[in-house]
């Protein structure tokens, strides 16, 4: 299963010189390190950084950032920098424990001093979820248990079917990622099949999104922290309203310290 990413923004494409240097520290702190066309794959020294550091396979790429970006998303980016970022340097974990959110953490804390860059989470720092209702949750399941056998064991089907298709290297969990993004993905297609032949998973009052904090709250939440945040908002493949955070050295240094930090997976 993959883990959390995050790319450290960078005003100024690197020159040769800085891509050398990235290179040769990279090399300073890996156990292992092959270079493809596009991504360095890597395991790291146990001292590459302070603590436990993750065991996992480790990626690291150097992106053009316009391409990921829409026009209204870069529009929010400029007015809140001042400027649209060159470059990123992004890094992933393939792995998704502690540790692995830890050593990505002080990795793109790293690159940001080193680069002066600030540091896409790739997702939203959230309070956490409303708890369910736990009597509506087993009011739901007593009165219909033969439904959501039946509608478990369909969708699985579906999903092993669609599992069987995928070209080659293509995974079951980058497509649950694209999904938040891609209105075509397949996996939609398997969802909206499902309801339309057993109705919704649950009741409305019990999905995510219905327990997620708002955009209010999200706001407020990592406003109180030290440090700078950049809230970009965006609609969802699903049509919610939602938002990524940008933030500085500072922010990210105070996040790790916070008895809920994790990096965005």
């Amino acid at each position: 299963m993959g883990g959390p990413g995050a790319s450290v923004l960078l005003r100024d494409a690197l020159t040769r010189h800085q891509e050398d240097a990235l290179e040769v520290w990279l090399r300073s702190i890996t156990r292992s390190l092959e270079k493809g066309d596009e991504v360095y794959e890597f395991w790291l020294k146990e001292d590459a950084f302070p603590g436990t550091v993750s065991h996992c396979l480790f990626y690291l790429s150097v992106e053009e950032t316009k391409e990921h970006w829409d026009e209204d998303e870069k529009r929010q980016i400029k007015e809140l920098l001042g400027y649209l970022p060159e470059q990123s340097i992004t890094v992933s974990s393939g792995c998704n424990q502690d540790h692995d959110h830890i050593t990505l953490g002080q990795f793109v804390l790293h690159l940001g001093r080193e680069y002066d860059g600030l540091i896409n989470m790739g997702g939203a720092i959230t309070p956490p979820l409303k708890p369910v209702d736990r009597k509506l949750w087993e009011k739901w399941l007593a009165e219909s248990p033969e439904r959501v056998r039946e509608r478990g064991e369909y969708m699985q089907a579906q999903l092993k079917a669609l599992e069987a298709s995928l070209p080659a290297g293509k995974t079951m969990q980058e497509l649950f990622y694209e999904q938040h993004f891609d209105p075509d993905s397949p996996l939609k297609v398997i969802q909206t099949d499902v309801e339309a032949k057993f109705g919704p998973a649950y009741p409305p009052e019990l999905d995510v999104w219905a327990r997620k904090p708002s955009l209010e709250e999200t706001s407020a939440y990592v406003r109180a922290m030290p440090g700078n945040v950049y809230e970009i908002e965006y609609t969802t493949a699903s049509d919610h309203r939602w938002v990524l955070h940008i933030v500085d050295v500072a922010f990210l240094q105070a996040w790790m310290k916070h008895p809920r930090f994790h990096m965005i997976k």
